[in-house]
């Protein structure tokens, strides 16, 4: 089951990176966490396989990437966007969404969150049981 977590938007303003290297950026607000993923990385993911780093945003005067925090990638179906944080979270967007913002023809897109998968074994009874060894 999928449920609403967040949005990605394109920023107006660009992001420096560490080298000092400005990049026009996505940027992707969920549960109240801001993170940013590179314009250029976001399109080229769609068109094709490959992955996208998602960084952290932080606000110095300007807007910085801080670093790695997870990575995007194209469903196999290609009809969506999976986002996996560092921290095992996974989100997902939908790819017409994501195609929508980076041509301007929409403000934003909804990011859901994808529910963790039961591990293998686990019965559901109203308890919580053990796995079988």
């Amino acid at each position: 089951m999928l449920k609403k977590a967040g949005y990605l938007h394109l920023s107006r303003q660009h992001a420096e990176d560490r080298h000092g290297y400005v990049h026009r950026i996505a940027e992707v607000r969920i549960r109240e966490r801001r993170y940013a993923v590179r314009a250029g990385e976001l399109s080229a993911i769609l068109r094709g396989p490959g992955t996208a780093r998602i960084e952290h945003l932080g606000h110095r005067w300007t807007q910085h990437l801080e670093g790695e925090a997870g990575s995007a990638y194209c469903s196999r179906s290609g009809r969506g966007v999976i986002i996996e944080l560092d921290s095992g979270e996974r989100y997902a967007l939908p790819a017409e969404g994501v195609r929508a913002v980076l041509t301007g023809s929409v403000s934003y897109t909804r990011i859901s969150e994808i529910a963790p998968a039961r591990p293998v074994g686990w019965v559901h009874t109203g308890v919580q049981t053990e796995l079988p060894a």
